[in-house]
């Protein structure tokens, strides 16, 4: 819950199940004013499978009953400080950054950031009344963020022509072997008769050979047309 809303764990501690609202499509709940650190009502989208798990939490519970069964005088970072023992998860990096309950809260506006959402929409979901406090103090962006941001950037490597088609090229230098002569069939010496451009497929040294781009008679050197 603190992960997806950025809530603070005494709004968390203060939820009943009548702050929800689980109807399809409008998923979200309400903290209440005089639990809500800026003294003001806000009504925080969920995501739908969340709404589905609560909802098979609150089944057949009264609506003036507290969303999660938690002890008086809940102590929120003591309760995380044991889990992360307990996963292995140290609750201090080289850097000196505290894993503590209030960092899920700068986890939630890293996140947001992250997957570009709108400054002014994550401003709205952390109710902060100023932006910069979100993008400033709660945002954490590294290198690798940098990094990704540049790919979306366009290419300015020049690109080389692509070279046409083999099916293009062979249609305008006529060299396909399927393509048309215009030239005199031979046969001994003897010229047979004229065929007309375009009228009939190459097919080989019997009538007329497979075209070129300057077509010859099919004759032997020895031949010649005034004998």
């Amino acid at each position: 819950m603190a992960l997806e809303t950025g809530l603070r764990s005494a709004e968390i501690s203060s939820l009943q199940v009548a702050d929800l609202e689980l109807a399809e499509g409008a998923e979200s709940l309400t903290v209440r004013a005089r639990h809500a650190k800026n003294r003001r009502d806000a009504l925080l989208p969920l995501r739908a499978d969340t709404a589905a798990l609560l909802a098979e939490q609150v089944r057949g519970r009264h609506p003036n009953a507290k969303l999660f069964d938690l002890p008086k005088g809940w102590r929120a970072a003591e309760m995380l400080r044991e889990d992360l023992e307990r996963a292995g998860i140290a609750s201090e990096d080289e850097q000196g950054r505290v894993n503590d309950f209030h960092s899920l809260r700068h986890t939630f506006a890293s996140l947001l950031a992250r997957a570009n959402v709108a400054p002014r929409i994550a401003q709205a979901l952390m109710r902060h009344s100023d932006p910069r406090l979100t993008l400033g103090v709660y945002s954490h962006l590294g290198a690798d963020d940098e990094r990704r941001a540049l790919e979306v950037l366009p290419s300015y490597r020049p690109q080389r022509p692509k070279a046409p088609a083999e099916d293009e090229r062979v249609r305008r230098t006529g060299t396909h072997a399927t393509s048309f002569s215009c030239r005199i069939s031979y046969r001994e010496g003897v010229p047979q008769r004229a065929v007309p451009c375009g009228t009939m497929a190459v097919v080989g040294p019997e009538g007329c050979t497979r075209g070129d781009s300057n077509p010859q008679p099919s004759v032997p050197k020895t031949d010649a047309l005034s004998s």
